[in-house]
């Protein structure tokens, strides 16, 4: 419990408690991903009931730093796209503030039905690696790089609307 180390004096102090507590009471560290793994992934995971928005952000936030991408392979998330409504992941795409490698975002009036996350997941990220981690956590979790048949779809819209202008009915 957390009042337990509020009344010691300093770190010093501080490290012997959690020496006794530990070594001679038998005290269990808490190991971060343990948690992660066992009491928060099933909170987030479709198989559970939609979670509320802020605690789906918060929770998933928290994975994401403390969890490899590889430990939710498989593990279908809620995520929150960019209406602020809490979807499956997999029914989602990278908007451009993930820096994707395909910008499908920018191409969506060519693609109908494309979904995005939202940015708030990435707030905080100021490197290609900070963005590529959470790349590689949400894939891992359903979300898609590509639309179902986008390349396809995307070539036909777009080719129907530039032949459009070109010509009249």
């Amino acid at each position: 419990h957390p009042d337990i180390l509020s009344g010691v004096a300093n770190d010093q102090e501080r490290e012997m408690l959690k020496g006794f507590l530990i070594g001679l009471v038998g005290v269990q560290k808490m190991d971060v991903q343990a948690v992660c793994l066992e009491a928060i992934l099933p909170k987030i995971a479709t198989t559970a009931a939609k979670p509320d928005l802020d605690e789906l952000l918060t929770l998933t936030k928290y994975c994401q730093k403390h969890l490899p991408a590889s430990s939710v392979q498989g593990k279908e998330l809620w995520a929150v796209n960019k209406q602020m409504q809490v979807l499956k992941a997999s029914s989602l795409l990278f908007p451009v503030e993930f820096k994707p490698a395909s910008d499908w975002e920018t191409l969506q009036r060519y693609v109908p039905g494309t979904d995005f996350l939202t940015e708030d997941y990435v707030s905080g990220c100021t490197t290609p690696s900070d963005f590529r981690a959470w790349r590689d956590f949400l894939h891992a979790a359903g979300v898609k790089h590509d639309p179902d048949n986008g390349v396809e779809v995307f070539a036909m819209k777009f080719a129907e609307d530039k032949l459009s202008t070109r010509f009249v009915n």
